[in-house]
């Protein structure tokens, strides 16, 4: 969203952060004079009161924080100023068992908002259905500046950290999931993998959202079915340019998730023709497969010359698809602005 906003030379866009520990590695690419940071409701809440009629429109983006919900169930005036940006973990996990007050909150706040827009048409359903929006869902896609190739420009000794150079030794790199949490079934993958006796790199991000016994578990399910050489674990965060250099150097992305997860992730592969494979009745591979995009069964991984070949198509299909005319006509729409 940052870059896609920043190369939209007709919409002036600022950017609120909240992150109870501080964390904000968004600082390492957004101008300094657009950002405002937050580490509690109590601050940023009462500047929201003060400062929303200046803007258009506010856009929320990862509402996991419970209080935002209950303060737009009941500040109408702002509600009705904003748009959300739904990002599949706040329904998925929001409606998982939800309290019958939590309910009530985000059924108000749905009710409330200007316009809702959603990355998949599952999670439209799932609003409409669920939350009982009975207004217009829009679309949003991402965006970034992925080359038609890998990133190659970015493939030097100085683009990565130590731990990380042996991605370039010329050995084929298998990323498994975007996170350390058990949504992206990391045993399930890695044993397919062992059976299908893949012989590359296995590179695992588990810096984002990741318990410490199961990141443990995860690296050691891996050193069970590959040597410990071939194993690369990423457990710190790291800046937006290290990791689009270490996709850079990503020859297979390989997810299971079964909701929307890894959007960008997605992005990247079909963008730059890698080979893809999802979980089949997943809301991901769903939606590219019905968009024409070519994604492999992640449970069966088809690693064969002639399978892999066809991911090529994928190029020119998403340039055709994402373009920066086509995204930026799309947020227009779905933010309902008058340029």
């Amino acid at each position: 969203m940052f870059e896609a906003f920043s190369q939209f030379g007709d919409i002036s866009s600022e950017y609120v952060y909240f992150d109870r520990d501080g964390f904000f590695p968004e600082k390492e690419y957004v101008p300094t004079d657009r950002g405002h940071y937050f580490t509690n409701n109590g601050d940023m809440l009462p500047w929201l009161r003060r400062v929303f009629r200046q803007y258009n429109t506010l856009v929320f983006h990862s509402m996991f924080n419970a209080t935002a919900w209950d303060f737009l169930a009941h500040e109408t005036n702002i509600a009705s100023h904003s748009v959300w940006v739904v990002f599949g973990g706040e329904i998925y996990e929001g409606l998982e068992k939800p309290a019958l007050e939590r309910l009530e909150l985000m059924r108000a706040t749905t009710k409330n908002v200007k316009s809702i827009l959603t990355f998949t048409q599952q999670e439209e359903n799932i609003v409409k259905e669920c939350l009982g929006r009975h207004n217009a869902v829009g679309r949003y896609v991402y965006l970034q500046d992925w080359q038609p190739k890998q990133l190659e420009k970015q493939l030097t000794e100085k683009s990565l950290p130590d731990s990380f150079k042996v991605l370039l030794s010329g050995k084929k790199v298998a990323l498994i999931g975007n996170s350390g949490t058990p949504a992206n079934k990391h045993r399930e993958i890695l044993e397919a993998l062992s059976q299908n006796q893949f012989n590359g790199l296995i590179l695992l991000p588990l810096a984002y959202g990741a318990h410490e016994a199961y990141r443990k578990n995860v690296v050691d399910v891996a050193r069970s079915f590959f040597p410990e050489a071939q194993v690369v674990v990423l457990e710190e965060p790291v800046t937006n340019d290290i990791y689009r250099t270490i996709l850079s150097c990503v020859d297979y992305y390989f997810f299971a998730h079964e909701r929307q997860q890894a959007g960008q992730h997605w992005m990247a592969a079909l963008a730059t023709g890698m080979p893809i494979f999802g979980y089949m009745n997943g809301a991901s591979s769903q939606h590219f497969l019905e968009l024409g995009f070519h994604v492999g069964d992640v449970m069966n991984p088809n690693l064969s010359e002639e399978f892999l070949s066809d991911f090529n198509v994928n190029v020119d299909h998403y340039r055709h698809l994402f373009s920066l005319e086509r995204v930026h006509d799309l947020w227009l729409e779905g933010l309902q602005l008058s340029i």
